[in-house]
């Protein structure tokens, strides 16, 4: 059961409180486990983790794993748009709350995510916002960031305050905002986040631009391209999120890799790997020839951007392959009807290769 089926059934407290997830204590004895990933994460200081979904998180099973080997969180719906406003100035936090509360009893922290994106506009949204003048589009905005991330203030380590901006086309995705008030949404966005918290993170999160495909080449250099136009203009911009949805059908050029990471860093932004999985619909063989294909991705990955002193760390986009949204997408699965592999854990939550590529790269990063 869903939040929306929930408050289509009266939201009820007692409802409310029987989807949220049971709480399992610090377990020191997995914290500290040489072999976790969170010790290697913590040895370097760097941050490693995973999104994590509401009911997901009811699962016994991911909470170990989680326990294991994440210092940090960020809820996969709970904080977009839509699942925060369900309905005009109604606001609903309870399940990003619940997995807040997850995190802060295993000693984690939590990111943002995400206050402006093209997809998790709600269903109301769109009549509400054309009947406003661009200043009042403007202050919608700047009013929804602020209320959303003051709830928030001194709780959320990182805020994606942008998502997925602009394609290879230059066309700007978010539309809602756009349209009244063009690329300025972003700015008006980051001051919004920047006067309600300034001690969280702000950030620009952007999917497609490290593998080689004129697509990504070209998306690579749009988002540059915004980037710098948002740092020109004064827009309180701090970090850049690579959602690092791999793909094992396209290459990838370290070296071109590396010339935009120190790109970055010469704007002064942090820079952290956002959404790490893997779609191996591009490799064919065996479970054992796929799941090295995608080690050997991530690895190559990883190596290059943990070498620099301003990557912050790593999250996976779900810690088994059992929650990853790639195993909902009908479109993405493969052709020869084997399940993919996305995440660095199999569906009973065992170590894949992948696993060990990540783990071998957090051993080889500098410490910070």
């Amino acid at each position: 059961m869903n939040r929306r089926d929930l408050l289509a059934m009266g939201g009820s407290a007692a409802l409310l409180a029987a989807a949220v997830p049971r709480i399992i204590p610090t377990a020191a004895a997995l914290d500290d486990q040489p072999g976790s990933l969170r010790a290697r994460a913590d040895r370097k200081g760097l941050l490693f983790g995973s999104a994590v979904s509401g009911r997901a998180l009811g699962d016994p099973r991911l909470q170990q794993v989680l326990i294991a080997d994440a210092n940090i969180l960020v809820p996969e719906n709970e904080l977009k748009w839509d699942a925060v406003m369900p309905a005009p100035d109604v606001y609903d936090f309870s399940r990003a709350e619940a997995i807040y509360a997850f995190a802060k009893a295993n000693d984690m922290k939590m990111r943002g995510h995400t206050l402006t994106w093209y997809r998790s506009e709600p269903a109301w949204a769109s009549d509400r916002i054309a009947g406003l003048s661009a200043a009042q589009a403007g202050q919608f905005l700047e009013d929804y960031v602020g209320h959303v991330v003051g709830h928030w203030k001194g709780r959320i380590a990182q805020w994606d305050v942008i998502n997925e901006p602009t394609t290879a086309k230059g066309a700007l995705l978010e539309q809602l905002w756009s349209g009244k008030l063009g690329e300025r949404y972003m700015d008006i966005a980051l001051h919004a986040t920047a006067e309600a918290d300034p001690s969280a993170l702000r950030m620009m999160n952007q999917t497609l631009i490290a593998q080689e495909w004129w697509w990504e080449d070209k998306q690579r250099d749009e988002t540059l391209r915004v980037v710098e136009g948002l740092l020109k203009r004064g827009a309180p911009l701090q970090g850049f999120g690579y959602e690092a949805h791999l793909r094992t059908a396209y290459a990838f050029s370290e070296g071109k890799w590396a010339r935009f990471l120190e790109e970055l860093k010469q704007m002064g932004l942090k820079f952290m790997i956002t959404e790490l999985d893997v779609d191996d619909s591009g490799t064919i063989g065996d479970q054992d020839k796929r799941d090295q294909a995608s080690a050997a991705l991530v690895k190559s990955l990883l190596d290059v951007s943990l070498s620099f002193d301003h990557c912050l760390g790593v999250l996976t986009w779900a810690a088994g392959d059992r929650y990853s949204w790639l195993m909902q997408e009908k479109d993405r699965q493969r052709k020869d009807g084997m399940p993919l592999r996305p995440t660095p854990r199999d569906a009973n939550f065992r170590k894949k290769p992948m696993w060990n590529a990540i783990a071998q790269a957090l051993d080889a990063a500098p410490a910070r």
